[in-house]
């Protein structure tokens, strides 16, 4: 190759590479981090670093808490034992028995005179009608509703028994039991029994009595008796419990039938009572 055609080769060589782009490398970009201060596991000195996803802020609202006096609630307690039935009567199913020394809690008055509407003492979820023959209440009921009994079944027989108290005729000492005739016929005869509890013991009777009833507690020296008993009456029937003991609980059982010589339809009904 002559000296002339070599010279010319590298100049044209040398051309193109002045007119060829240079490649410019661009700085490599770099994302800041934060770092929030969350505090560690109980026992551990770590700090844990955020992701770079950008953190927002919330707010969240504290209810406030507001206290309010709690109303006492009214309750019942009973001086004797004391049935608890599904209305206010002695025609109404029984459905559990307020004994002395229990409360229960007032649900609402009764539009049935001498009632209260309770929780029943013995079905816990359960209402039911409570006599006030003996019966306490405690606590404000001005705000408690009043209840009204479904119709009540056909009263044929029925009646309360309560305690009325005791009394001696020289050595003789008798309970007397308080009997209202809640049924719709004649109450004409009874059987009559008083058991020591603790015992076992029979402190009177059984005895059947013919006209049993005493329109008065005195005078009790002889007992009067020899009174049949209407519907919507009240009167007494007078036990002689000789010999008993002192402090020892009772059980008083009595049957009243609306025929003589505990003939026709009867009803029973217990009493428990302490002896003085």
């Amino acid at each position: 190759m002559s000296a002339h055609l070599f010279g010319a080769i590298v100049t044209l060589l040398l051309a193109s590479s002045a007119c060829s782009p240079q490649t410019v490398e661009k700085p490599t970009e770099v994302t800041a981090t934060m770092e929030t201060d969350t505090a560690p596991p109980e026992g551990e000195n770590t700090r844990v670093p955020t992701s770079t996803t950008t953190a927002t802020a919330t707010s969240t609202a504290v209810p406030t808490l507001t206290l309010t006096a709690t109303q006492a609630v009214p309750l019942v307690s009973v001086s004797g034992n004391t049935n608890c039935r599904t209305g206010p009567g002695t025609v109404y199913d029984l459905a559990g028995v307020l004994l002395v020394g229990e409360m229960a809690e007032v649900q609402g008055l009764s539009t049935v005179d001498n009632y209260v509407y309770i929780l029943n003492p013995d079905r816990p979820g359960e209402s039911c009608w409570l006599s006030r023959a003996y019966a306490s209440v405690t606590g404000d009921t001005r705000d408690l509703p009043s209840f009204t009994p479904m119709p009540s079944p056909t009263p044929q027989v029925g009646f309360d028994l309560y305690l009325k108290g005791f009394e001696n005729c020289g050595s003789t000492s008798f309970v007397i039991f308080s009997i209202r005739n809640g049924g719709a016929q004649t109450l004409k005869s009874a059987y009559v029994q008083v058991v020591d509890f603790e015992t076992g013991e029979y402190l009177y009777g059984p005895a059947r009595e013919r006209f049993p009833f005493a329109p008065t507690v005195r005078p009790v020296c002889p007992p009067g008796h020899g009174n049949i008993l209407p519907s919507g009456v009240i009167e007494f029937i007078h036990s002689p419990i000789n010999p008993f003991a002192r402090g020892h609980q009772a059980i008083g059982t009595i049957t009243l039938c609306t025929g003589d010589y505990q003939g026709g339809e009867c009803a029973t009904r217990v009493i428990y009572f302490s002896i003085p």
